[in-house]
């Protein structure tokens, strides 16, 4: 009678954890999918700001430079040269919840080796894109004496 206590409720112990387990896999893939969604968002909208104002100012500087003396710099000249070149456009990646699922240990509970793989690189992309951020810092600091 004993044994068949301690092995109901062994089974039903590991029922209960692989219902919380479950929930908790479904909970932070829906939290990660709405962190990359953002990010999405806000990446696109980084990078259409690069290439609707920055790249025209560039090219706007670019052909002030080719048509003019420069012997005497007009609004127009610094207004471009700064968009152009020295204001950043910056993408911050959120990473939350990609954080926790790492340094957790959850990451198991996603199933799918496919999707492991997944978070894996879009882990390593969020770093590079934090690597490039701060070489354009060091380079804009040495470059320019001020910082951002």
């Amino acid at each position: 009678m004993i044994f068949l206590a301690v092995s109901l409720g062994f089974n039903a112990e590991n029922i209960r954890e692989h219902i919380t387990e479950r929930r908790v896999a479904e909970e932070l893939a829906e939290n990660l999918y709405r962190e990359a969604l953002l990010d999405s968002a806000d990446a696109h909208e980084a990078i259409w700001e690069r290439l609707q104002v920055k790249e025209k100012h560039v090219d706007l500087y670019i052909d002030y430079v080719r048509d003019s003396s420069l012997n005497s710099v007009s609004d127009t000249f610094m207004r471009h040269f700064f968009a152009g070149f020295l204001n950043n456009v910056y993408f911050e990646p959120n990473d939350g919840v990609l954080s926790q699922l790492k340094n957790s240990g959850s990451l198991r509970y996603l199933k799918s080796s496919k999707l492991q793989q997944e978070i894996g690189r879009y882990s390593v992309a969020i770093a590079n894109v934090r690597t490039r951020k701060r070489r354009n810092e060091t380079w804009y600091n040495s470059t320019s004496g001020h910082s951002c």
